[in-house]
């Protein structure tokens, strides 16, 4: 069962966030042809696009910061007390094209493991850590449009000179290393 789509959902999200839904209920045909391969792969996207295209891939934009846990980021991440946590938001280019934002979410417990190598990513992707683990496991997607009021939304908007009006989004958790972190990925 989503636990985004019970009755706590609308006691821990702000108006702003979207209605975050399961992967089978996805309107497929209604997704831009150019995400289409990408939306429900399972492991690196990056590195699937890098595989099928060929394409070199860029990190330019880069935000590092320390946060405390929104309702619906503690919830999904099934952390209910209010911790804080470290977050990488990136812009992914393709052949010098945006293609994807990510917000990853790491709890304060695995940055006091981990936390020197994600530190130094730098303008690597996260993907190239986390999908060379053999035991990585990755929940099911959660699928959202993002409206003009989502704070991501606005990120991108704020930083990229143009964009689709309809942004897709996908959500899901990587247990890493004994912990669970948070990855929003939005498709450009």
């Amino acid at each position: 069962m989503n636990p985004l789509a019970t009755n706590a959902y609308k006691q821990i999200w702000n108006d702003d966030e979207p209605h975050w839904r399961e992967i089978n209920c996805l309107p497929f045909e209604k997704l831009p042809q150019h995400i289409q391969p990408y939306f429900c792969e399972s492991g690196s996207t990056t590195q699937r696009v890098l595989h099928d295209k060929g394409y070199s891939f860029t990190v330019p934009y880069l935000l590092e910061y320390w946060t405390s846990l929104s309702g619906y980021e503690r919830y999904y991440l099934g952390d209910n007390t209010f911790q804080i946590a470290w977050v990488r938001e990136v812009f992914l280019y393709i052949d010098q094209h945006p293609f994807m934002f990510a917000r990853s979410i790491f709890p304060l417990g695995c940055m006091q493991q981990k936390g020197t190598i994600l530190m130094q990513l730098g303008d690597q992707s996260l993907g190239s850590l986390l999908f060379a683990d053999p035991h990585l496991q990755r929940s099911a997607f959660q699928w959202a449009q993002l409206q003009a009021n989502h704070r991501l939304y606005q990120v991108i908007q704020n930083n990229l000179p143009t964009f689709d009006q309809v942004l897709w989004a996908r959500s899901s958790t990587l247990l890493w290393c004994g912990h669970h972190i948070m990855l929003t990925e939005v498709f450009l």
